[in-house]
């Protein structure tokens, strides 16, 4: 398992934060592949079905093939910019959050799989996530 870096807010993170914190989120073990620009989160519990699905990185808040069937499984709903955020994609998950009992806050982000994936870890891990 990682070490503890830093507390971070769901709506802040992207690229590889985004990308460890979803790990996290789906109870993965992880570690950072390179410490430089840019950061790549690899998966260490190999032996877990689904772990990885186009080779070593671990990408969901760029990759449709790793985010896809996590947006599918948890219902997360995706939603064109528009007022508040009219240069942010929207995304709230349906799945029940573990931190808040209820259904996930809205997200935001400039593309619609970091918009999902901040819906995802919010929903799983709240709104404040340690990495």
């Amino acid at each position: 398992m990682t070490t503890l870096l830093t507390r971070c807010k769901v709506a802040d993170l992207t690229g590889a934060m985004l990308d460890a914190a979803v790990a996290k989120a789906l109870g993965h073990e992880w570690k950072w592949a390179r410490m430089c620009e840019p950061d790549i989160v690899e998966i260490t519990d190999w032996n877990r079905p689904a772990t990885l699905v186009n080779g070593w990185r671990f990408q969901p808040s760029t990759d449709w093939a790793h985010a896809g069937p996590i947006i599918e499984r948890e219902r997360i709903g995706l939603r064109e910019p528009r007022h508040p955020h009219p240069f942010d994609w929207g995304a709230t998950s349906e799945a029940l959050s573990i931190k808040t009992a209820g259904i996930g806050s809205p997200q935001y982000g400039r593309t619609p799989l970091i918009a999902a994936m901040r819906a995802f870890v919010a929903s799983k891990l709240g709104e404040e996530v340690e990495l």
